[in-house]
């Protein structure tokens, strides 16, 4: 039994992290130098290029505006920028004009950069063209063989689609079912369909996050987003500074706990030095130790590390729980046997629901279970940016993608990448010079351009098919992760509805605002921000509500 990793904890809300530690493994992209004030160097390609005199370049089409009146607007956003932005970090920036079809500004919009959550944006428009707006997760479980006295003298097969939003209550749900049925004891095999040598996590994710639920496996197997919910509190034995973890019994993983509270009066470089680490071992054991200032209790937040064995001890309680006797323990069978695959699809009902009545030797459904629709689970994903969701549809493109070609192509990253490159392309988005790895944007190996970005920001808003995802993004000041965002609560709010992307040194912001002289569309990516000021970093929403102001006031674009 091994070690595998050192973790940070989210405390309390597990939308608002509280890191405390920044150990890192951060994988750059390479970048090439920011010189975003350079007066000699023209910034990407375009219709036409304008060498400003000002200390920005910025591409701008003449069929639209003359260049004199482009050079009026450069020298008004162009200022903005440069007395806003850091000497240290790189920075993109796109802002376009649907009403007119014209771009305002760009800068760096060639430069690769890591996205960060803004890659859900290209997941969420796949998913929608590959799967349809309406695509559902379904478990399912099936019986086979009669039932003789109340026991079932035959087997159990229980198949998990991967639904990402499934919990423990919807599965308890789905074996009660056996009562239902009039089953009381399963004399055969009760077998848990899985996938063999499934990839649950993307190349690039950052060792040190794989102890927290953000950076849950992404499985066949999801239950409670493969995460669990645990409360640090002072021990009861009255000893000072001794802790004790309170996690409900249900939830069968093992924490050894070593760690220390200190009191919040302690001075500043021993509150500096104290910090709490997680350590992974095989089959869901953890040690926790270090410190933590606390004069109470902190809420954790714990990855399940073997979504296998986890899923099996929850299932075995939730049989005990209806009072199911189980003649042996339940199995992991693997379905790669396209024949045993066709037998379920064959057994499940056109309506998916449950049929009692059949011959006792065909294989037949008596308990299933639908998740809510793709729309409603893309709602989460930009709202609250839920990697889960993200990466779990992700994966669900590629097997989707590949089914009729390829069916033995298994559910991983690397497959669901290049189904989603094939997909972006049909639609004319082109990510030749792309990295795309993982839905979520947790990858630090994904690359992509603000101009990629912002070619798929105009195909949501003038393609049908993707303008309903404008309600599902997080509003300022309004919803989502943009609810209580700084900067975003005054001139901003209920003005700027976005995608956000935020990793350690990454700020990033891809949506659409309002102005009184109609909507822009924005792209603004920051990479290598000081980690210790990100924190404080308001370059995003203080640019915006400069474009904001800039563009309103301007006289000629009010007599366009």
């Amino acid at each position: 039994m091994s070690s595998l990793s050192t973790m940070k904890f989210y405390f309390g809300s597990l939308s608002m992290p509280i890191i405390s530690t920044l150990k890192f493994c951060v994988i750059m992209m390479t970048l090439s130098t920011f010189q975003a004030f350079s007066a000699n160097s023209h910034l990407d390609s375009g219709d036409t290029k304008i060498a400003s005199t000002t200390t920005a370049n910025v591409t701008q089409s003449q069929q639209v505006m003359a260049p004199t009146e482009i050079n009026k607007l450069n020298k008004k956003i162009a200022k903005a920028v440069q007395s806003l932005v850091s000497p240290y970090s790189q920075l993109a920036i796109a802002i376009w004009d649907p009403q007119q079809q014209r771009s305002l500004f760009e800068l760096n919009t060639q430069k690769l950069m890591q996205p960060a959550s803004v890659m859900k944006l290209f997941t969420a428009v796949t998913a929608i063209a590959e799967l349809g707006h309406d695509y559902r997760y379904r478990s399912q479980v099936f019986i086979k063989g009669p039932i003789i006295n109340k026991a079932l003298e035959g087997d159990v097969w229980i198949n998990l689609s991967g639904d990402p939003k499934l919990t423990t209550q919807d599965l308890s749900r789905l074996i009660a079912q056996f009562k239902y049925a009039g089953i009381e004891k399963i004399n055969g095999q009760v077998q848990l369909l899985t996938t063999a040598n499934e990839q649950v996590r993307a190349p690039g994710w950052v060792w040190d996050d794989l102890g927290i639920c953000y950076a849950a496996p992404v499985s066949r197997l999801i239950l409670d987003g493969n995460c669990i919910l645990a409360k640090l509190i002072p021990s009861q034995n009255g000893i000072k500074g001794e802790t004790r973890l309170s996690i409900s019994t249900s939830s069968p993983i093992k924490v050894f706990n070593q760690a220390r509270f200190i009191p919040t009066s302690s001075n500043k470089q021993s509150r500096d030095l104290c910090q709490l680490s997680l350590a992974r071992f095989d089959n869901n054991q953890y040690k926790l130790s270090g410190c933590y200032p606390s004069d109470g209790g902190i809420n954790l937040a714990i990855a399940v590390n073997d979504v296998e064995p986890y899923m099996l001890a929850k299932l075995e309680a939730l049989f005990k729980q209806h009072q199911i006797v189980l003649k042996h323990a339940i199995n992991l069978l693997t379905d790669d046997d396209s024949a045993l695959s066709a037998q379920f699809n064959e057994a499940s009902s056109s309506k998916d629901e449950p049929s009692l009545v059949s011959d006792d030797e065909e294989l037949r459904l008596i308990a299933s279970h639908s998740s809510e629709s793709l729309m409603a689970m893309l709602d989460t994903m930009l709202k609250d940016s839920n990697n889960l969701i993200a990466d779990r549809v992700f994966k669900t493109i590629g097997r989707s993608f590949y089914q009729t070609t390829h069916p033995q192509v298994s559910d991983n990253f690397t497959h669901a990448s290049k189904a989603q490159l094939a997909r972006l392309n049909e639609m004319g988005i082109k990510l030749d010079s792309a990295n795309l790895v993982d839905g979520s944007g947790l990858s630090r190996y994904n690359a992509i351009s603000a101009a990629q970005l912002m070619s798929l920001i105009k195909l949501i808003y003038s393609d049908e098919r993707f303008t309903s995802l404008d309600s599902a993004l997080p509003e300022a000041g309004v919803s989502g992760t943009l609810a209580y965002k700084r900067g975003f609560q005054t001139k901003l709010r209920a003005k700027v509805k976005a995608k956000t992307g935020t990793m350690l040194g990454v700020a990033n912001f891809a949506g659409r605002m309002q102005t009184s002289q109609g909507d822009l569309y924005f792209v603004i990516l920051e990479n290598g921000i000081n980690p210790h000021q990100q924190a404080q970093h308001q370059v995003s929403s203080e640019l915006l509500t400069a474009i904001m102001a800039i563009y309103e006031t301007n006289e000629e674009l009010q007599a366009d």
